[in-house]
Order: structure tokens, then C-alpha cells, then sequence
């Protein structure tokens, strides 16, 4: 795979789409979790829901490197990066947000979303860092700005110098979402985002959500049981049903597919 001097991805000339997961089936022993799933997505965002246990999380995880698929490839702009760790996946635009949060308890918000940020060329750093070179000077009010951008957009400005450990669960939330796209991801990859989340912070949480994609340099993947939420930031769903595709498309048709109804939705 080529890539800048960043290490982010180079788009090939002649690549179809952002990512193309191609027939990808996990499974853990003799239990098949996801099976042949297959689909393109070249911008916007694209919803899974499924009922519990329909492969929708492991699909992800896949996506995101943590599972090695059995079968199938993943490409992220006509490179495959199956066999890539999360680690790699994640210093090349393909970021991660979790059901459980993953917050660094003891450093404050800025400094968590300082962290995503401060990953590139470190070991190379370290002396123009002690010296504090017109680079280094350059590099900090790159990253503060950035920061004090990402930190706006989520609302979470009031709250910049608090330990992320005295944070509820909704901010943590939020500041977990913005560590991932404050190095301005690839493919962001999204479960159950708006989990612990009030109804003006989940609306402020689609708002970035739709910006973000609209711009054709970042798409996401969405995991989520809140459908009014899906519904709202997501170009094109797919539902999941025991590992398998049982609908996919504009989100509006899928919900009144009989199957999806039947297996997923329910009738009010």
C-alpha cells in the first residue's frame, strides 16, 4: 500500500471505492459470527442494525483489525489491509469508537484528544521536542488548534482541563468521539455512539457525524439500536441477521422491507 509522508493512505488512480469489504466471513471455533458479508461505501454514512447477536459489533471489530476474517478481503481505497493489525489500521485513517469507553482516566480531555494526535513521527521527536525547534513550535499550534476546533464542535469546551475520570458517561462519550475524529480519520467506525447520550447531545453528536462525511474525505460505519438516530445521519443501512445480509439500501426502503419487520423492526 503506498502512503504519504504522514503515513495516511494514498487513494489509488483507479480505486472504485473508500472501503469494499469482499465476501468477509469470522468465526470463533465452530461458530460462524458474520458470513459472506459483502458491500461498498465510498462516502456518507452507513448503518448496521440487526438484533443482538447478529454479527454487527464482530463485523466492525473486523473492519477495525481487532478480528482476522476467515474468508473475504477488506480494502480501504483499493489497498487490501486484511491481514493488517488495528494499530496499522489506525496510523492509516481507520478509527475506532467502542460500546464500553476507552478513556485515558487520568489525563484531562485536551490532553486525551492531544494523545490521537501526537502519535506521528514521535521517536524521531524527541530532541526538537527538549529544544523546542521552530518545528516543534509550528507542530503545538497546529495540534491546539485543531483541538480547540474538535473540542467546539462536541460541545466540549467548558469541559477542557477536567480529568476525563470526573467526567458522566455522556461526556466521556463525546470526548471519546472527538479523540477519533480529531486526526481527521478515513473511515470512522462507530458502535453505539449515543449510548449514555441526553437527546441535545445526541443531536449534537449527528450534527458532526453528517459534517464530517459530507465532505467525501471521511466515511463512516455506524452500529446503533437508537433507528431514529440511524435513520437521521445515514445514507444507506444494512441489516444484519445472524451473520448474514438480510436487507440492504436507502435507509427508508430497508425499514419497509416484511423481512426487515419482521426480524429486526417489530410493528408498533
Amino acid at each position: 500500500m503506498k502512503t504519504g509522508g504522514s503515513g495516511d493512505v494514498i487513494p489509488s488512480e483507479d480505486a472504485a471505492h473508500l472501503l469494499q469489504v469482499e465476501e468477509v466471513s469470522v468465526s470463533f471455533g465452530g461458530i460462524r459470527a458474520v458470513s459472506q458479508v459483502s458491500f461498498d461505501l465510498d462516502q456518507g454514512c452507513c448503518g448496521l442494525i440487526g438484533p443482538n447477536g447478529a454479527g454487527k459489533t464482530t463485523l466492525l471489530d473486523t473492519l477495525a483489525g481487532i478480528h482476522t476474517p476467515r474468508e473475504g478481503r477488506i480494502r480501504l481505497d483499493g489497498h487490501d489491509l486484511t491481514g493488517q493489525s488495528s494499530t496499522w489500521r489506525a496510523q492509516h485513517g481507520i478509527r475506532r469508537t467502542f460500546q464500553r469507553h476507552q478513556a485515558f482516566g487520568w489525563l484531562t480531555v485536551e490532553e486525551n484528544l492531544l494523545v490521537a494526535l501526537e502519535w506521528r513521527g514521535r521517536t524521531r521527536r524527541i530532541l526538537a521536542d527538549l529544544v523546542a525547534t521552530p518545528s516543534t513550535r509550528r507542530r503545538r499550534r497546529a495540534h491546539a488548534g485543531r483541538i480547540e476546533h474538535v473540542l467546539e464542535l462536541c460541545g466540549l469546551l467548558q469541559v477542557r482541563h477536567q480529568r476525563a475520570a470526573t467526567l458522566p458517561i455522556g461526556q466521556v462519550r463525546l470526548m471519546e468521539f472527538a479523540r477519533a475524529i480529531v486526526d481527521e480519520p478515513r473511515l470512522l467506525l462507530l458502535d453505539e455512539p449515543t449510548s449514555g447520550l441526553g437527546p441535545e447531545d445526541t443531536e449534537r453528536l449527528g450534527s458532526v457525524v453528517r459534517e464530517i462525511t459530507a465532505t467525501g474525505t471521511c466515511a463512516a460505519v455506524l452500529v446503533e439500536h437508537d433507528l431514529d438516530f440511524v435513520m437521521d445521519v445515514c445514507d444507506r443501512m444494512i441489516v444484519l441477521v445472524l451473520g448474514e445480509v438480510l436487507a440492504a439500501g436507502d435507509p427508508a426502503e430497508v425499514c419497509r422491507d416484511p423481512e426487515v419487520i419482521s426480524a429486526y423492526i417489530g410493528v408498533a
